[in-house]
């Protein structure tokens, strides 16, 4: 049985690797949005959820445990957490960024083209294919 200690330790090891696969995906996701790839971004965000949900589970774990135990191990763990947490923040502002600005994009793309479809006629029948001699 593994003492209070091994089990914070393993629970920190854990997080810590679930934060550098976030970052991770946060980085495939952002490549696979700037490509137009929406299927692999869609799915990106979906292991992004399912990795936050499972650090949810470990940090309730982590709340329960005895704090008492804190050596020098667990505190180094937890400034390479604070770390990790400050780059994921960075990422995930720079992808509100890039998605807002990609919100008023098509805001103004919208804008433009409902500004000039009333006005868009098809071209005529008859011009369509059409082949033009030139006399010389």
């Amino acid at each position: 049985m593994k003492t209070p200690r091994e089990k914070q330790l393993e629970l920190l090891g854990r997080r810590v690797e679930l934060l550098h696969t976030l970052l991770r995906l946060n980085a495939d996701w952002l490549r696979a949005f700037v490509a137009l790839d929406m299927n692999a971004s869609e799915n990106l965000s979906s292991d992004e959820q399912l990795a936050a949900a499972e650090i949810k589970s470990i940090d309730k774990q982590l709340a329960l445990a005895d704090g008492r135990h804190a050596g020098p191990e667990i505190r180094a763990l937890l400034n390479q957490v604070a770390l990790l947490h400050a780059e994921l923040s960075r990422s995930n502002q720079t992808r509100k960024a890039m998605l807002r600005r990609v919100r008023l994009s098509i805001g103004a793309l919208r804008n433009l083209f409902n500004s000039y479809a009333p006005a868009y006629t098809a071209p005529a029948a008859g011009a369509t294919g059409a082949i033009c001699r030139e006399s010389v």
